[in-house]
């Protein structure tokens, strides 16, 4: 596919991916190495302070006396794929502005893009362009999953489904049970979530670990756990992959 582009005389130039394929070997620098694991070091990073910051919104948004709040099933998901998003285009230019600070990496990189009549500068400003036309995409989509949260009190269990739904209070009376899920992940090990079964039978689910649920919630102490769809489930699977093994 072939996107075009306007020169600086006004004439339009198609782009080709060979072209920017040719560009990007006229610009490798050993240096670019470098590059690589700051990158990443620096996305990771990213990624863990939207988190932090997505908690502190949380705790923002909790009723009052609520212990804890988190997202629902789909929001947590929706939350960790923009965290991820949003991390690359942040953590390359934040790698980028560490190498531009060390003198003879600067000198290696701009000697690099004046190959193809460009500066280091240049590039990251473009770099800059797409992580805010990035965050602009990604802020509607971050507000909506937020506002998607169940929260915990010492007395109390709310819940808001999606944006401009009612918040839905439940007292501990109306806690049925707690239900356990496991499943078989890709290593091998199991992935276990929880959620609360309340007695108009809707199931909120809970973002937290076996631990934190023992641990944390005060609340939820001596709520029957029903984990029938639990272990049966991991039997079976093992089961399946033991027979698949000896076929």
């Amino acid at each position: 596919m072939a996107e075009e582009k306007i020169k600086s005389n006004g004439k339009r130039e198609r782009w080709r991916v060979n072209d920017a394929l040719g560009r990007a070997k006229a610009r490798w620098t050993p240096w670019r190495f470098v590059l690589i694991p700051v990158g990443f070091a620096l996305m990771a990073g990213t990624a863990l302070f939207v988190n932090y910051f997505n908690g502190q919104i949380y705790s923002l948004l909790a009723p009052n006396k609520a212990s804890f709040c988190g997202p629902n099933r789909i929001s947590e998901l929706v939350l960790l794929l923009n965290d991820i998003l949003l991390s690359i285009p942040v953590g390359l230019l934040l790698a980028n502005l560490c190498l531009w600070l060390i003198p003879p990496i600067r000198r290696r990189l701009n000697a690099a893009e004046a190959r193809v009549g460009r500066t280091f500068v240049q590039s990251n400003s473009e770099l800059f362009r797409f992580m805010l036309f990035t965050f602009l995409i990604l802020l509607p989509v971050h507000a909506v999953a937020i506002a998607s949260r169940v929260c915990i009190s010492a007395s109390q269990v709310y819940y808001q489904k999606y944006l401009f739904s009612e918040m839905r209070t439940y007292a501990r009376s109306e806690i049925k049970a707690i239900r356990k899920t496991c499943s078989i992940s890709s290593r091998g090990g199991s992935d276990i979530e929880f959620y609360l079964v309340m007695k108009d039978d809707s199931a909120i689910y809970l973002p937290v670990d076996e631990a934190s649920l023992q641990r944390d919630f005060p609340l939820l102490d001596g709520i029957p756990v029903d984990g029938s769809q639990c272990f049966p489930k991991v039997s079976r699977t093992r089961n399946q992959a033991s027979t698949t093994r000896q076929s």
